[in-house]
């Protein structure tokens, strides 16, 4: 028996692809594998909190 399906609103199923120099590559490779994590679960929230930031400062920015 399978683990529960999860929330429709929680599935992970949307690839982002971004293109990167090898050097680029190799250094956010190392990022996670320094964290003991594997690439996805490494770039995730690093992603998400700079996406906030700056979602937020321009929100702000906006609002004075």
């Amino acid at each position: 028996m399978g683990r529960p399906a999860k929330e429709k609103n929680l599935l992970m199923n949307r690839p982002l692809r971004i293109m990167l120099t090898a050097a680029q590559d190799e250094m956010i490779r190392r990022a996670a594998a320094v964290e003991g994590l594997d690439l996805t679960a490494w770039v995730r929230p690093v992603l998400l909190t700079a996406a906030r930031q700056r979602v937020d400062t321009a929100t702000l920015k906006k609002t004075k």
